[in-house]
């Protein structure tokens, strides 16, 4: 991601409990998610997870992402015997 081309930010509070909230945040750089050249997307770098915290939210994370990915395809495989 580059600081000199605006970004895109999509948040969600996905959880409330009585005195915490948790939030999911996508941000995006629509003109930098595909290499101009061969039309590919482009890698992030690596998360460097020091901590026993990040550890378990990026854990958590990688677990709730495999679900939203395969509940998309599901969706997709439906869409496409319409």
């Amino acid at each position: 991601m580059s600081v000199s081309i605006d970004m895109k930010i999509v948040g969600n509070v996905i959880w409330v409990g009585k005195s915490s909230i948790e939030i999911q945040l996508e941000v995006t750089q629509p003109s930098q998610d595909v290499d101009s050249k061969t039309e590919e997307t482009v890698p992030v770098n690596h998360l460097l997870r020091e901590t026993k915290q990040e550890k378990a939210l990026f854990e958590e994370t990688e677990a709730r992402n495999g679900l939203r990915k395969s509940k998309r395809g599901k969706e997709l495989g439906t869409n496409h015997q319409k």
